[in-house]
């Protein structure tokens, strides 16, 4: 799909791609979107999911990448990606921005659910995740405790 995409007074041509392919019990779809005023000034975004098994099942694995970058004057000032992965009931999560990259893993210890922020491969900080039910509203309340 092409078109023009209206902003204030200001319009810029976009493009936007879809693809989507399946393959017994594999699934891929690829989203593509661009906007941009020239050939040096641009957006980008494009997605990626691919799921293999059916969710619930042992062989069951989805993974999810998400990539955003704006293009000022030639060069790249804005740079987001984003990977969320689940592989046999392992959650992991790579997030960056910019250059800096956080590797998000979820962790179950001793009946426990821990997130380890790992932050360019050096410093891994810790949270505990606590659930609290209020016993007169039943309200449910997530906190993520830091672990020193």
């Amino acid at each position: 799909m092409e078109g023009i995409a209206v902003v204030g007074e200001n319009e810029y041509p976009f493009r936007a791609k879809a693809e989507h392919e399946v393959e017994a019990d594999e699934t891929e779809t690829e989203l593509i979107f661009a906007l941009w005023k020239d050939d040096a000034n641009y957006i980008v975004i494009r997605q990626e999911i691919e799921i293999e098994g059916t969710e619930g099942q042992p062989d069951y694995e989805y993974e999810e990448k998400f990539h955003y970058y704006v293009v000022t004057n030639g060069q790249v000032t804005r740079d987001f990606f984003l990977e969320f992965e689940n592989e046999d009931s392992e959650l992991e999560l790579e997030i960056r921005i910019d250059g800096l990259k956080y590797e998000v893993e979820y962790v179950e210890e001793d009946g426990k659910l821990y997130i380890d922020i790992k932050i360019d491969g050096d410093e891994t900080y810790r949270f505990e995740k606590v659930v609290t039910v209020d016993e007169e509203t039943n309200e449910v309340t997530v906190t993520y405790n830091y672990i020193t």
